[in-house]
């Protein structure tokens, strides 16, 4: 699949307000009565070749890669309840995966993801006591099967910002994902905005075998799987 042809559904991620600090602080290179159906997650397959560098080591980074990762396998199984799910998403965003997945069942509209959320990491702005961080960086369109015009229509690529924080179980749990509500500058005095976002380069990663649409179709607005109680205390 050619980059031009991946689509995104923007009513995925219900957005929160993400406030950021003008300078960065560090910066580095209710489940069915069906029972539990399991998460395949296959192999990924990169574009340009895994990401890679100092800020891909860093344990906030891996948290949103997890996650990105969780979630695309979670979507096309309308399985919202496994620990790769709840170790890495707020209660939350549990709740509206599950909400949505419902309602693109019942009309009819859902669609398979094919591969984690593009995105590429340029900062990570930790919290004075380490209990939570924000890591800015650019998205491209998720890649998602059938497409639509709307999803084509999206402009791209975005500035990003995910608001992580750090549980008492150790997990780092994504809290909030949206557009910047304020400039974020670099040290290089870059700032990170959409129109900066066009000069770089964001790795792209696609589900091999491809999931089936077919598959998630054959099930029902009763088969999506929320956890009855989340790990995470994020509202």
């Amino acid at each position: 699949m050619s980059p031009a042809e991946h689509r995104v559904r923007g009513s995925q991620r219900p957005q929160r307000n993400v406030t950021l600090p003008l300078v960065v602080v560090l910066l580095v290179g209710g489940c069915t009565d069906r029972g539990p159906r399991p998460v395949p997650t296959p192999d990924i397959v990169w574009d340009t070749g895994p990401p890679s560098g100092e800020i891909e080591a860093d344990p906030w980074v891996r948290a949103v890669r997890a996650g990105e990762l969780a979630y695309a396998a979670a979507a096309n199984s309308a399985n919202y309840s496994d620990s790769s799910m709840t170790s890495t998403w707020s209660s939350y965003y549990l709740g509206w995966f599950g909400q949505l997945a419902r309602g693109w069942l019942e009309d009819g509209t859902a669609q398979v993801v094919l591969g984690p959320q593009p995105f590429a990491p340029l900062a990570v702005d930790v919290n004075a006591g380490g209990r939570s961080a924000k890591v800015v960086g650019c998205v491209g369109p998720l890649a998602v099967a059938p497409e639509s015009a709307e999803e084509e229509s999206a402009r791209w690529p975005q500035a990003y910002v995910y608001e992580l924080e750090l549980g008492d179980d150790d997990h780092r749990r994504i809290v909030g994902v949206g557009s910047p509500q304020e400039a974020f500058t670099l040290p290089s005095g870059d700032e990170v905005t959409d129109e900066s976002c066009g000069g770089v380069t964001i790795a792209r990663a696609l589900f091999d075998p491809a999931p089936r649409l077919e598959d998630l179709l054959a099930l029902d607005s009763d088969d999506v799987l929320v956890p009855e109680q989340s790990p995470s205390d994020a509202p």
